[in-house]
């Protein structure tokens, strides 16, 4: 069998159960969360996609950990991810992300623990029906307990013990120049290095860059981040009070 005519198996399968209204999936999510992991309250809905999220701190720091539910009812399947923030802009950005400002992960991905997922596999399918559906969001909602929350809770551990991320928080309490003159500064190099954020030239982001590089004892992955780091915490700089 195809990967097409194993989409189809699912989308197609007959429960007995009257159609799912549009709209409805919101309280069936809600109902779910609430049940199975009440400490993350629905947030908001955006361009068809549910947003329920859990806010914890370092150091004074808000971390936006959320969970992105795209739902199909045409399509009719789930995209589904976790993400975990300093920056509550990117609360809401879809972009998978391995930084150390933001990390944005597949929740099947992090089920499989494999990132080659075939497509029959890849997203939670659904026929359109009250019951199917139903009990697909409780899979979902387990998932996300069961890999999902495992994957924040890593990660914001992981924060503790990240002396890039410590310094680069350092680094950012000591920034005295404009938020506006900086974004608009860097905003126009960026267009000049066709918006590779590494190439930057800007004075207040070389000096963070550098700073951030001296920090001794560690190990490759997390440096060849550093570039990105140092412009995500710039960018969270001029974006939040």
């Amino acid at each position: 069998m195809n990967w097409f005519d194993k989409i189809k198996k699912k989308i197609e399968k007959i429960d007995g159960s009257r159609d799912l209204k549009r709209g409805e999936i919101k309280t069936v999510l809600i109902d779910n969360f609430k049940q199975q992991i009440p400490d993350f309250p629905f947030l908001d809905y955006k361009n068809g996609v549910y947003f329920f999220e859990r806010i914890r701190s370092i150091d004074n720091y808000k971390i936006y950990e959320t969970l992105h539910l795209s739902f199909g009812l045409k399509d009719k399947n789930f995209s589904c991810s976790v993400s975990s923030t300093l920056n509550p802009t990117y609360r809401y950005v879809g972009t998978y992300n391995s930084g150390i400002l933001t990390q944005h992960v597949d929740l099947i991905v992090l089920k499989k623990n494999k990132g080659s997922i075939p497509i029959e596999e890849a997203y939670y399918f659904h026929n359109g029906k009250i019951d199917t559906t139903t009990n697909i969001v409780k899979t979902i909602v387990d998932d996300y307990k069961q890999f999902g929350l495992r994957f924040l809770d890593k990660r914001y551990n992981d924060l503790f013990d990240n002396k890039i991320f410590d310094k680069g928080l350092r680094l950012l309490e000591n920034i005295t120049i404009d938020k506006t003159v900086l974004k608009e500064q860097i905003e126009k190099e960026l267009k000049q290095v066709d918006y590779v954020s590494s190439r930057l030239k800007n004075s207040v982001y070389l000096d963070m860059k550098e700073q951030l590089q001296a920090v001794p004892k560690q190990d490759k992955d997390l440096r060849q981040k550093i570039p990105g780091f140092a412009y995500s915490l710039l960018e969270y700089y001029w974006e939040n009070e």
